[in-house]
């Protein structure tokens, strides 16, 4: 289906997510001294240049007289990182990065909607040529 006639439920009351076979990998927390910041390895990886990473970061409002309700937005974001051994022996990352921008009135219902929405955006077929081929039309 083209993008442009892409669909996905709103304000749905229940999101299931089914993932099957494969096997199940554990991240370890690194210690990250900074705050709001962390970062966990897959520690059964055992070679460091093809190592899976999970980068999280969390922002929190601050006061700005310029925003509408005169805070900034709280950011949290999760950021995968999975290294690929290239033919030529090189290695590249391939990364998916999510993103959860809200305002500081955002209700719990909000952010389940926000969080759904995402999901559907990521899993459902109608997107999958935007992700694969990067096709918008």
């Amino acid at each position: 289906m083209p993008l442009a006639n892409a669909q996905i439920t709103d304000g749905a009351t229940t999101l299931s997510l089914t993932i099957t076979g494969g096997s199940a990998i554990s991240f370890t927390d690194l210690g990250s001294p900074s705050v709001g910041k962390k970062t966990l390895m897959v520690a059964s990886d055992t070679d460091e240049r093809t190592r899976r990473y999970l980068d999280v970061t969390v922002k929190s409002p601050t006061i700005d007289a310029t925003k509408p309700n005169g805070f900034t937005q709280s950011r949290k974001t999760v950021r995968l990182r999975k290294p690929k051994t290239l033919a030529n022996g090189k290695v590249a990352v391939n990364t998916i990065e999510i993103t959860i921008a809200t305002d500081v009135e955002t209700t719990q219902t909000d952010y389940q909607n926000l969080i759904q929405d995402g999901a559907q955006l990521i899993m459902d077929a109608d997107f999958l040529n935007l992700w694969k081929l990067g096709a918008i039309a």
